[in-house]
């Protein structure tokens, strides 16, 4: 390559200034969003994203002279991308109620002159290019369960230590990241099971993604690799509610997780297995994706039914028991956990539930201690469908405090 001749003059890098005047008005020490300020800054938002608009890594390569500049423009141009999409239709709870439903799929954001939508951002550019796990701590979908937004730009220099101590600040929250020595269990979020390929790399099981993950984890939180290598991953539930300082986040005194990991083909046999045993309910809900109501129909768990279940799932696995309503039957679901049991089942029984008879499903759960129950969001919260019975309620919270970590309100389904 020849050496630029007299006189000749380099284009100038990309400027985040006006991105760090927009962050550090908008947001708070905790890392969520004063949208409502925001609104009042839109002009100068819409100044920044018309400035990504114009030069992009990919278009303008001599103004991105490094492979971290590129990454710090990819990182502010997915934030700020983010902030305008929401702003556009602000007030909204979530970013998946926006009016058309394609938040992450619409190409409308403008790069260098390439209309991209964010999944072709973080999927096909950041991850694709950068082989970077620790952008998913620096990357913001306006959603709670996402990491804290940072209240300036991600710059250039030294961005692999910011991504570092990025991540060491988002596994900090025991929402994120909380280690149970007692049951040898550790909860983390769940974008460590959406994106386990980018924490364990390659991996063929999931014995191998979970030792992965785990690595990861150690690594970024000092805890040795070997005093957690053989600990249960339990994947929190990720909460889609918009990261808006003037909305609580939904954490409960009931909470949800997923325990279950993905399944691989070299595993072998499933890591879960959902039985259903009709749509027979005491409701009658117009979301119910199962129709359930009292004029359902319900048939028992036979023994081939059961038997078929325990050759198809890991031992250690998860069986999830739904209806219809469990506790309207719950003899005939006594009878089918013990009959697992009874045969080396040692995984565990989730039971779906709307939590009105609250007595019966606390009898299932003291019945098995290797049980847990997930009751509905929207009946437990009493959104967009008849609340649960105040009494039944406090009877749960109660159990629930007495036996944490076994039952758990799921989230709403957007």
């Amino acid at each position: 390559m020849m050496a630029p001749g007299p006189g000749a003059t380099h284009a100038a890098s990309f400027d985040y200034a006006l991105w760090t005047e927009i962050l550090s008005a908008i947001v708070t020490p905790e890392g969520k969003v004063d949208y409502e300020i925001l609104a009042h800054h839109r002009a100068l938002l819409t100044d920044f994203v018309a400035q990504l608009g114009t030069a992009s890594p990919d278009t303008t390569p001599e103004r991105f002279p490094t492979p971290e500049h590129a990454l710090a423009y990819w990182i502010n141009a997915y934030n700020a991308f983010v902030l305008a999409a929401v702003v556009e239709e602000y007030p909204v709870r979530s970013v998946w109620k926006v009016h058309d439903g394609q938040f992450f799929v619409r190409a409308r954001h403008r790069a260098g002159g390439v209309l991209l939508s964010l999944n072709d951002i973080e999927h096909r550019i950041l991850r694709g290019r950068f082989r970077e796990p620790r952008i998913h701590f620096a990357l913001n979908c306006a959603s709670n369960g996402c990491p804290p937004m940072r209240p300036q730009a991600y710059a250039p220099e030294a961005i692999r230590e910011t991504l570092h101590a990025a991540t060491r600040q988002f596994l900090a929250s025991e929402w994120n990241c909380r280690i149970d020595r007692e049951h040898h269990k550790i909860f983390v979020s769940r974008l460590f099971r959406m994106y386990a390929e980018d924490f364990a790399g390659e991996a063929h099981t999931t014995a191998e993604y979970r030792r992965g993950v785990l690595r990861f984890i150690a690594e970024h939180t000092g805890e040795p690799f070997e005093a957690i290598a053989e600990y249960a991953v339990v994947y929190n539930i990720y909460d889609w509610g918009l990261n808006d300082v003037h909305r609580d986040p939904q954490l409960r005194p009931i909470t949800f997780h997923e325990s279950v990991e993905t399944f691989h083909t070299q595993d072998g046999v499933l890591r879960e297995l959902y039985l259903y045993d009709g749509n027979f309910c005491n409701r009658a809900c117009a979301w119910c994706t199962v129709f359930g109501s009292p004029q359902g129909w319900y048939t028992a768990h036979t023994t081939r039914v059961l038997e078929g279940a325990l050759a198809a799932v890991a031992p250690d696995g998860n069986i999830k028991f739904y209806g219809g309503e469990p506790t309207l039957h719950s003899e005939g679901l006594l009878e089918a956990m013990r009959f697992l049991r009874a045969r080396g089942f040692a995984g565990l029984f989730t039971i779906y539930s709307n939590g009105v008879k609250a007595r019966t499903l606390i009898h299932l759960l003291e019945s098995d201690p290797q049980s847990e129950a997930v009751l509905n969001y929207s009946m437990y919260l009493g959104r967009g469908a008849d609340p649960l019975p105040a009494r039944a309620k406090a009877l749960l919270e109660a159990w629930g405090r007495a036996h944490p970590q076994r039952p758990f309100s799921g989230y709403t389904v957007l």
